[in-house]
């Protein structure tokens, strides 16, 4: 008690200090408290922000890789498409880029040689490890900067920070397949005599922008839509100055053209075959190659005229002539004014244009040229043998008619295709509906198999469509083989296409049938499924299907492919 009494001040005093070094410790407490929040905050910032950023830029290079596919004169040009929609998407995810760097895989150094043209030295540096490898695919690399306001270390003089992220857009490679009929039908649009003697028309071929009045129609509708198409396709410069063997233009275009199933004759375009570009392969990389080759091809043009025939003593030679005159009997005037194919002049001429009169026996295996069954054979062994696996596969095929003709059959020698008749799947009691029979649609429509007495040449067009589209493992069951996995869009032009007079009643039109079916599995690889389609007339498009009644409307359908595929392949 004595202490107590003797000492009472500083005891009160010691409590003060106390309770003073306790305020002290909880302030510095909850600064310590609020730093960490504040940089807590901060930090969650940082990581939202650096996620939203690098959105943002794989965003941005997708959309700048898509401009691969547009139409630009030079790199320069392309690179400020990709600059502006790199920007925008950008934009669209919040962000407005403090820097933004682009780098093609197409670039070249200041010296003009390609930026990609050292791999030893590229793979150790950046971004050409990244643009550069695979060497020649079309890539884009995007690196953008953006900064965002800090919450509570702005009060150390750090007002914001600055985030960098960087992504690789590729536009993918594409193997296309071009298959065009160049059957005799597809001279029946001309206006005169010589416009429908393929031998006369197909010497006056149009040219990228300008149709020749004296040449094949519809063909020349054709052939100038299908040089455009191309020049989409390859829009690339393919000509390297340190490699003239290696192009900066990855896409692939190989140009089937079709007419009869047993002549093999590319030379003078009569058969079912593929195009040979300049390098020997069967494949077109620069556009200026395709284009020339687009620009030579013909119509299907028939060995002999008849009255050749005639005079050999053939008049039941196997296959198609070129008939002038009455009865076949003439040769060509001056001014084909007495070709017998012509829309209004008697037709007695016309049957020697489509068969050859075999007394007796009315086969025309021989005489039929729309083989659309073998064009998509080779378009299918093109993608199993030849074609690339990090590419899309696509045939476009288009037709003015039925399928009415086919390969060989069985065990037929294909070096001697005449040796028996019929020839390929062409059942003889169906001579008189050009090799295929009326059942067009419901239950037996369609025969599966080639040994199925019935397979004729529409059954053989489907089962080609299969080997090109259809799943190459675990195949629907309505497929007849397995296949390649690859798109195909179908093109029908001209009334044949919707003609039912060789149909049963009600059923649809042979043609237009067959284009829908190839068109359905081209578009989802599987023919059980019709959705797209489902009760839409056969002269409207629907899926990959397209229809247009004059070849002067087919420069649009060639415009819709493209930026369809364009748009698959970017994204």
């Amino acid at each position: 008690m004595n202490l107590l009494k003797r000492y009472p001040f500083s005891l009160y005093q010691g409590r003060r200090a106390s309770r003073g070094q306790v305020v002290v410790i909880l302030v510095l407490g909850i600064i310590v408290l609020l730093a960490f929040v504040g940089l807590g905050l901060d930090l969650a910032q940082y990581l939202i922000m650096r996620a939203r950023l690098r959105r943002a830029v794989d965003a941005a290079a997708m959309a700048a890789a898509s401009h691969f596919r547009s139409q630009y004169s030079s790199v320069e040009q392309m690179k400020e498409g990709m600059k502006r929609a790199a920007e925008e998407a950008l934009a669209l995810n919040g962000f407005e880029a403090d820097t933004l760097t682009i780098v093609t895989s197409v670039d070249t150094e200041e010296d003009g040689t390609p930026l990609c043209n050292d791999p030893d030295e590229d793979i150790h540096h950046s971004p050409e490890r990244y643009v550069c490898f695979p060497w020649g695919r079309k890539k884009v690399w995007v690196q953008a900067t953006a900064s965002f306001p800090t919450a509570f270390i702005r009060l150390v003089g750090l007002p914001r920070i600055q985030l960098t992220a960087d992504a690789v857009g590729e536009a993918a490679s594409l193997d296309l397949v071009l298959a065009l009929d160049i059957s005799l039908s597809m001279t029946y649009e001309g206006g005169n005599a010589a416009q429908i003697d393929p031998t006369e028309c197909s010497l006056h071929p149009s040219t990228p922008g300008h149709l020749n009045p004296r040449g094949c129609y519809p063909f020349e509708y054709v052939r100038v839509a299908a040089m455009n198409f191309v020049s989409k396709i390859l829009d690339m410069d393919c000509e390297d100055p340190s490699d003239p063997a290696r192009c900066h233009e990855q896409d692939r275009i190989a140009i089937v053209l079709f007419s009869t199933g047993w002549e093999n004759q590319p030379g003078n375009f009569r058969g079912t075959f593929i195009l040979t570009a300049p390098d020997g392969s069967h494949w077109f990389r620069k556009q200026g190659d395709a284009l020339s080759a687009l620009e030579n091809i013909k119509v299907y043009q028939p060995t002999e005229i008849c009255k050749a025939w005639w005079d050999g003593g053939h008049p039941d030679k196997p296959g198609v002539c070129l008939c002038y005159g009455p009865s076949c009997s003439e040769m060509p005037a001056p001014d084909h004014s007495n070709y017998q194919g012509v829309p209004g002049l008697p037709d007695h001429g016309t049957p020697c244009m489509m068969r050859v009169n075999h007394p007796g026996d009315p086969d025309i295996s021989t005489c039929l040229t729309t083989d659309i069954g073998d064009a998509l054979k080779l378009a299918g062994q093109l993608f199993h043998n030849e074609g690339r696996r990090d590419a899309l596969w696509v045939t476009v095929l288009l037709t003015d008619g039925a399928a009415t003709a086919t390969g060989p059959a069985g065990d037929d020698d294909p070096a001697h295709p005449l040796e028996h008749l019929p020839f390929g799947y062409c059942p003889s009691d169906d001579q008189d509906t050009k090799c295929r029979d009326t059942n067009t649609a419901g239950p037996g429509s369609r025969h599966l198999h080639m040994s199925d007495p019935e397979f004729d040449a529409d059954d053989y067009g489907r089962y080609w469509a299969d080997y090109v589209a259809c799943p190459p493992d675990n195949p629907s069951a309505e497929c007849a083989t397995p296949g390649q996995g690859a798109f195909i869009f179908a093109i029908g032009m001209g009334q044949e296409v919707l003609d039912t007079s060789l149909s049963d009643p009600g059923d649809p039109p042979a043609g237009a049938a067959l284009l829908r079916y190839i068109a359905n599995v081209g578009e989802d690889n599987d023919p059980s499924t019709d959705v797209l389609c489902q009760g839409v007339p056969y002269n409207q498009d629907c899926g990959n299907y397209y229809y247009r009644a004059s070849g002067s409307e087919i420069g649009e359908v060639f415009d819709d492919i493209a930026q369809r595929i364009f748009t698959r392949l970017s994204h």
